[in-house]
């Protein structure tokens, strides 16, 4: 074979044992000895070879590193990359299961892809959020994951298992195997956690977020494992009591088969969760160091249905509020210009309120409830309006708006009046409809 044909099967094997090992290289190089490859531009990259690969995350790593030696082609020492310690063997299917294999390979590859594209979300700055949470001058590792916190089946990120942490691992539902993504709390005792006494605080503010913003979660479920024997998958709610004990490993996020994992989905699930993340690991007493309130203009891209898997039945859930969320954005949008519009804006709780307009140096803050009435819509937004605007280390809005379905009457107007005028709260209703898609005035 001459080296030009062999450069093309060699190029063609790369791609394909990229694709079926699942290992998401952006670019990827195949020697039948694990020897010599051509030279890389793209990360996350892999070099393969018959039985495994080697995964380089960045660009610094492929230039700093002394297992490769870089000239007109890459060279590695004999015996090749098999012998370099982050090597990933891929045993053959009659020696072991795929669920095997894929406990073997696919966490520490799958973690170290997440850690080399992370930078470009905001759980990239999860080890800067951490530091500013616990008042420290400076951040620790930048990485998501490491050698320390990533194992066979599962990897959690740095720091995290004193905390809610994020977390990777395998999962086989009903013979299907597959990877878990999502937060969790894990209740095992270990040298490193003898008791579960800190981890109960925290649980409490999961579950009061939980109960304040149930609207965070489209797509999510819940499950939790006990003594290693995984329970029924049900909807986000706040933990029961008689989970909050050892030996319970309790995780919020989604489960997919192994066919349709992908990287950028988890990180884009990340990022949602932060939030809550950032609101259980605060004592909510006072202000993150350097956390200020950036206005951020715009509008996320929410889904518009998601699948909720409910004991004995699965549900197609109409996500209203975020359809409401996206029509309140174009609303305000056409009132005050898109850039003075944020929504999920976040704020110094740990927290996000669902719209925020931006008026000179004046803010005003929009909670959005789906609910039957305006009684009900302004009674659970309220206390929310009022601890976003009110509290201590949150910065002061001038209005607060109350927005939802219902049409205003007389006794709307009439207990409106009422919070304005008794108690000087700059407190507002306006109803939002979808068809027609319009915003009220304010009542």
């Amino acid at each position: 074979m001459d080296r030009r044909t062999k450069a093309t099967v060699n190029r063609d094997k790369a791609l394909r044992l990229n694709e079926e090992w699942r290992v998401g290289a952006a670019q990827a190089r195949y020697s039948d000895d694990g020897h010599w490859y051509a030279l890389l531009d793209r990360f996350p990259a892999a070099l393969f070879d018959a039985h495994g690969y080697v995964v380089i995350p960045t660009e610094t790593d492929y230039r700093t590193s002394t297992n490769l030696r870089i000239g007109k082609q890459i060279s590695v020492p004999r015996p090749g990359i098999s012998a370099l310690p982050e090597y990933v063997r891929i045993t053959s299917a009659n020696e072991t299961t795929p669920n095997d294999v894929l406990g073997a390979t696919r966490i520490p590859a799958l973690a170290e892809t997440l850690n080399a594209t992370a930078g470009a979300f905001e759980i990239g700055r999860l080890q800067e959020l951490r530091s500013q949470l616990r008042s420290r001058k400076r951040a620790g590792p930048s990485a998501l994951f490491d050698r320390r916190t990533i194992h066979d089946d599962y990897a959690f990120h740095v720091g995290g298992r004193k905390e809610l942490q994020f977390n990777i691992g395998l999962e086989t539902r009903d013979g299907v195997p597959g990877v878990r993504h999502g937060v969790a709390f894990s209740f095992e005792l270990s040298q490193s956690l003898p008791t579960i006494e800190q981890l109960l605080p925290k649980a409490a503010r999961f579950n009061d977020y939980i109960r304040s913003h149930p609207e965070d979660f489209p797509g999510f479920e819940m499950w939790h494992s006990d003594g290693g024997v995984r329970r029924p998958v049900h909807a986000v709610m706040p933990i029961a009591e008689d989970l909050l004990r050892p030996g319970v490993f309790l995780t919020l996020g989604r489960w997919v088969p192994d066919a349709v994992v992908d990287p950028h989905e988890i990180l884009i699930d990340f990022d949602r969760l932060l939030p809550l993340f950032a609101y259980v690991e605060s004592d909510g007493s006072s202000r993150p160091p350097g956390a200020g309130m950036a206005f951020r203009p715009g509008c996320p891209q929410f889904v518009a249905t998601a699948t909720a898997s409910i004991p004995e039945r699965v549900t197609e859930i109409p996500l209203r509020h975020k359809v409401l969320q996206r029509a309140l954005y174009e609303s305000l949008s056409s009132e005050v210009g898109a850039d003075n519009v944020a929504i999920e804006h976040q704020l110094e709780l740990g927290v996000r309120v669902d719209a925020a307009i931006r008026e000179g140096a004046r803010l005003t803050f929009y909670e959005l409830k789906v609910a039957p009435s305006i009684q009900a819509s302004v009674r659970l937004a309220i206390g929310q309006l009022l601890e976003y605007a009110h509290w201590p280390a949150a910065t002061r809005a001038a209005e607060l708006v109350v927005v939802g379905e219902a049409a205003p009457d007389g006794d709307a107007r009439a207990y409106l009046t009422l919070l304005r005028d008794r108690f000087t709260l700059p407190i507002w209703y306006r109803q939002l409809t979808l068809h027609p898609p319009a915003l009220g005035p304010r009542v």
